[in-house]
């Protein structure tokens, strides 16, 4: 066990309503703002290379799952 002590907890952000229009699409989210979006991981973190590091350092990044979209998560 860690001797720091238990994780520093993160609070969720909050899911921007009109998300669903970059379904299928890698974004990068500023204060609930979409501020890039590109079809895949790689194509964005090179988008987002040249962007400022303190800007950068407060973006989240995530994939937008199709709504019709499902998976199933087992041993196997």
């Amino acid at each position: 066990m860690d001797d720091k002590g238990p994780a520093r907890r993160v609070a969720p952000v909050p899911r921007p309503a009109d998300l669903v229009r970059f379904a299928g699409l890698w974004v990068a989210l500023l204060d609930g703002e979409v501020v890039a979006a590109e079809p895949t991981s790689h194509t964005l973190a090179l988008r987002l290379h040249d962007m400022d590091h303190h800007k950068r350092s407060q973006l989240v990044v995530e994939y937008v799952r199709p709504t019709g979209d499902s998976y199933i998560v087992g041993v196997g």
